[in-house]
């Protein structure tokens, strides 16, 4: 029996469900995708990567993970204040309709927009005022999870590239680690490849350095 740890890198199967309403609202399990009929483009069904410990997901979800067995099923309860937190009154914003007349935008409750990079849905519609509520979908809701931890992660280069996937949602990236130098074929500003070297350090210790360079060219194939 393997039990997973904190400081582990795991592989997860998760489904996750509003307890209240019991919808699912995310899951990476293609059977369950499936089963349920879900546009896989709104429930992508990548692997879910996380290192215990490291609040690579939501705190209820990374405690739970710790002491697991690998291989096995686990139902658990997530209370808002561990998953997506409580809905802040300062997230409501109130937009003249103008605003988005300007763009021929014809706004209408439940309508998904964007702003300043944030990502938001109107509420209500009324005398000039569009409302737009800026929280996370989950605020203020109550989650229950089915997950199974399909493997505990031990090399460091797919350590180095899972770590890649969950913090810029890469699939693909060409890598190697080479004396405990890393290199990334990815370029990236400065701040962000610093702080990305310094997440990998604390996860994988054996790493000395992470270097991001230019994608290399692929040869042309001869006809």
């Amino acid at each position: 029996m393997v039990l997973a740890k904190k400081g582990d890198f795991v592989e997860v199967t998760f489904v996750g469900k509003e307890k209240e309403s019991g919808k699912v609202f995310d899951t990476n399990d293609p059977a369950e995708a499936k089963r349920l009929k879900l546009n896989t483009e709104e429930h992508h069904l990548h692997p879910l990567y996380a290192c215990i410990g490291k609040q690579d997901v939501i705190s209820g979800l990374d405690e739970a993970f710790d002491g697991k067995e690998v291989g096995k099923k686990y139902n658990i309860d997530v209370s808002f204040d561990k998953a997506f937190g409580k809905k802040d009154a300062k997230l409501y914003h109130l937009v003249s309709a103008s605003k988005f007349k300007e763009q021929k935008i014809d706004p209408y409750p439940g309508m998904q927009v964007t702003s300043n990079n944030m990502s938001g849905i109107i509420k209500t519609v009324s005398g000039g005022r569009v409302m737009v509520d800026f929280n996370h979908p989950l605020a203020s809701k109550d989650l229950s999870y089915e997950f199974t931890i399909k493997r505990v992660l031990h090399d460091d280069k797919e350590k180095l590239d899972a770590t890649l996937h969950t913090f810029l949602g890469l699939h693909e990236v060409k890598s190697e680690i080479t004396e405990g130098n890393a290199t990334v074929e990815m370029e990236l500003p400065e701040p962000l490849a610093k702080e990305l070297e310094k997440k990998l350090q604390e996860r994988i210790p054996t790493i000395k350095s992470v270097k991001f360079v230019k994608q290399k060219k692929e040869p042309k194939k001869q006809a």
